[in-house]
């Protein structure tokens, strides 16, 4: 019987790289916020890629064949698993480049989101929501997210950079003393990995000036990854997108995020439901 998923086989090896710690309460992230989302075979996965990084040296090499026995599944669903952890952001793979060698995987690991940096991630908090529903989403949010104190009766009296650390340096750092880039962009990296290349934001920018929409105010960086993730995710075409993003527009030619995310939803559920159904399917779902 051939084991094998398209070019991956049991034999091929990988390597694993955690970049970054995970936090005490990363497993509440985890059970709660992505399970719902990716299936447990994926999060099982994961905590095998964390264990393991933590026995096993960057540059040993395992097979798949390893991944397979501790999870007792096939390679088809260790590669779906993978895929999951990939697209959801806690895991990005590379393959040696090398030719008629054996294939060997890096795999960099990720640690998930804080409850508070999940719920402000716009993609990753409406997944859940349309997993979870309403009710167990609101649940959950209010019983993870950070109670915060209102400021409105306080006045900031913090000091500045400048005012302890003025002139203290005068010499330039040495080299060992900087932050490394890559561990700059491994911070740079957390999260889903998006595809803005799906959104023709040409079109886009030329569209909102023939309707005399200010585009640059509009079609903002933030902006922008906000339309790049509802496109994702509801699979929506550029036209789909430009009138979602006029509906919402406010009078102050202000994008208003929660109206974007309402008019992108009301066009998904316009779309065949088999389109839907498919998404669905790909995911483990949670019975509780």
């Amino acid at each position: 019987m051939n084991h094998s998923v398209g070019k991956l086989l049991p034999v091929d090896g990988f390597r694993i790289l955690k970049c970054g710690d995970l936090t005490m309460n990363a497993h509440h992230s985890l059970t709660h916020l992505y399970q719902p989302i990716i299936g447990r075979l994926a999060i099982s996965l994961y905590q095998v890629f964390v264990s393991e990084s933590e026995l096993v040296k960057v540059n040993d090499v395992q097979s798949h064949h390893t991944l397979m026995t501790y999870l007792s599944a096939p390679l088809d669903k260790v590669y779906d698993a993978r895929r999951m952890l990939e697209a959801i952001g806690l895991l990005r793979t590379f393959k040696v480049k090398k030719e008629n060698e054996q294939s060997v995987y890096l795999y960099k690991v990720y640690p998930p989101f804080s409850p508070d940096e999940f719920f402000m991630d716009d993609m990753l908090s409406l997944l859940l929501y349309h997993e979870l529903g309403a009710d167990k989403y609101h649940q959950i949010k209010q019983r993870l997210m950070t109670e915060y104190v209102t400021l409105d009766e306080y006045e900031e009296v913090t000091v500045t950079f400048d005012e302890v650390f003025h002139s203290k340096f005068t010499e330039a750092i040495p080299a060992d003393v900087q932050t490394k880039r890559d561990d700059l962009n491994d911070r740079k990296e957390r999260g889903p990995v998006l595809n803005f290349s799906r959104v023709d934001f040409d079109w886009l920018h030329q569209s909102l000036r023939n309707r005399m929409y200010p585009s640059e105010k509009i079609l903002t960086g933030p902006n922008k990854r906000l339309i790049a993730q509802l496109a994702s995710l509801y699979n929506l075409t550029t036209l789909e997108l430009e009138k979602a993003i006029t509906w919402a527009i406010d009078e102050n030619h202000h994008l208003i995020h929660e109206e974007l995310k309402s008019a992108c939803h009301d066009f998904m559920k316009e779309k065949p439901s088999k389109d839907h159904a498919n998404q669905v399917d790909q995911r483990e779902k949670i019975k509780e």
